[in-house]
C-alpha cells in the first residue's frame, strides 16, 4: 500500500472560483423572477433583506 499525499490528489483538479459578471449576476435574477412567476409568488423587492424570524419591534424600527 502506498502513501499519496494529497499534492497528488489536487494535482489534476481546476478550481475555478471566480466572481460572476454583470451579466451573470442579472441572468440569475431573472431566472430567479420567472421561477418565483411560475410557482405563484410575488417578485423579490430588492430593497429589502429576507430574515426567517425578526422581532415586530425590529421590523417596525427598522421595516428594510
Amino acid at each position: 500500500m502506498s502513501v499519496i499525499d494529497d499534492s497528488q490528489i489536487f494535482e489534476d483538479i481546476e478550481f475555478d472560483f471566480q466572481e460572476p459578471t454583470q451579466e451573470e449576476i442579472e441572468k440569475r435574477k431573472k431566472e430567479r423572477a420567472k421561477e418565483l412567476e411560475h410557482k405563484g409568488f410575488l417578485p423579490e423587492n430588492e430593497g429589502y433583506s429576507e430574515t426567517m424570524t425578526s422581532p415586530q419591534e425590529m421590523v417596525e424600527a427598522n421595516p428594510r
